[in-house]
């Protein structure tokens, strides 16, 4: 089940593509985002062991986060929510994307290695039972323009 932000400050999306930070807190984006039961269902605990430490090979695409701790991955999620941009789907559904500046993980496909990841993707941020990120690599992405503002960001 989705949860849509609480907050007073939330409005239906005015915009799709991607937003800066400041413009996403802005239009409600931020608020009702609970970071801190990361592991707290089993969808999530498979999640983490698939993306930290997978004991088996992943048929498929699947990118692994060079540091396997719990710490490791809840900062990611934390710097996700935090300081990331802000990308709005078709339905104004929101994912986060942070750049971290250097590399932390790997894409493997089929369990075949692929190529180095420095980003983090955090998906389903009103699911509290769903919610998980990832590492991406920025090579499938592109400076693009908020859609509000139009500063430059890290997008798709």
């Amino acid at each position: 089940m989705l949860i849509q932000p609480s907050s007073s400050a939330y409005r239906p999306p005015s915009v799709q593509g991607s937003l800066c930070w400041s413009c996403a807190n802005a239009e409600g984006y931020l608020a009702s985002i609970r970071t801190g039961a990361i592991l707290g269902t089993a969808y999530q605990l498979k999640k983490f062991v698939k993306h930290t430490s997978p004991p088996w090979v992943v048929n498929g695409v699947n990118s692994v986060f060079a540091n396997p701790s719990t710490a490791a991955y809840a900062n990611y999620i934390i710097h996700s929510a935090a300081s990331g941009s802000v990308a709005l789907d078709h339905r104004g559904q929101p994912t986060f994307v942070w750049y971290a500046g250097q590399t932390i993980g790997a894409t493997y496909v089929n369990g075949v290695y692929q190529f180095p990841n420095d980003a983090v993707k955090l998906v389903l941020p009103y699911n509290a039972q769903k919610m998980h990120a990832y590492s991406v690599s920025t090579t499938g992405y592109g400076a693009v323009t908020c859609a509000k503002c139009t500063r430059p960001i890290l997008g798709y």
